[in-house]
């Protein structure tokens, strides 16, 4: 009897125990089931964040793509836009220089249009004049080059003929006759003056050159045109260069 009791009991106390592991366990597996839903739901927040975060990170990486892109093509049209602005500023340089020469230009012949209009040209008067001012030229050299030959031709039968009678006495000029030399030949040692007989000079008489108030030397009229004359340099009488800067004066 007193065995059943104990039996009883111990099954009792068993079933109690086992009721009680029961309970616990219960509790234990439905925090262990809490904590498990817990680990899920962080997991998963925690995979999303790292997802948007992958995401933005490679997004950012393409911005960063592209923002180098457009600051690669930034820095090549920086580049072109400063090569520009060099060749602007040389063209502006070159601009600026033809414009100063244009004004120089312009305003010499200002000048020299303000010269012809002093004198009361028009530009068919001008024009008019210039051909005159050619055509003398002309004829000036052509005169020049005939009268080397007869210069020469004269000097020579003048040194035969001082030789032979002494020499010829010299002719005493217009007083107060002015005139200038138009052109010099070194070589044969004669000039050409723009005074002839229309001035009264005559031939074989002798005037001082003068050249900006000094005197440089003294010719001798050897031949004697209209409006031109032709007078060898005497060269005991030279003091300085005589050309067709200078003037002749009796």
């Amino acid at each position: 009897m007193l065995t059943r009791i104990f039996l009883i009991v111990a099954i009792v106390a068993g079933l109690a125990a086992a009721g009680i592991s029961a309970y616990f366990g219960r509790n234990v597996m439905l925090k262990t089931i809490g904590e498990r839903d817990d680990y899920h739901t962080q997991l998963t927040a925690e995979t999303k964040a790292k997802t948007e975060a992958l995401a933005k990170l490679k997004k950012t990486e393409g911005d960063l793509k592209d923002t180098t892109a457009k600051l690669t093509q930034t820095q090549g049209e920086l580049a072109t836009a400063n090569g520009r602005v060099t060749d602007l500023e040389t063209q502006n340089k070159d601009l600026t220089t033809t414009l100063t020469r244009t004004r120089a230009d312009r305003d010499t012949a200002q000048q020299e249009l303000d010269k012809w209009r002093q004198i009361g040209l028009q530009p068919e008067q001008v024009k008019a004049v210039i051909a005159n001012l050619a055509s003398t030229q002309k004829e000036r050299d052509q005169y020049i080059a005939e009268n080397k030959i007869i210069v020469a031709k004269a000097n020579e039968l003048q040194r035969e003929l001082d030789a032979l009678r002494g020499p010829a006495e010299t002719v005493l000029e217009p007083a107060g006759l002015r005139g200038h030399i138009l052109s010099v030949d070194p070589k044969f040692g004669f000039v050409v003056l723009d005074i002839g007989s229309d001035n009264g000079l005559l031939e074989r008489g002798e005037m001082l050159v003068d050249h900006g108030g000094q005197f440089v030397g003294k010719v001798r009229i050897v031949s004697v045109a209209k409006n031109r004359a032709i007078a060898n340099i005497l060269p005991n009488w030279t003091k300085g260069d005589i050309n067709e800067d200078c003037r002749v004066i009796d």
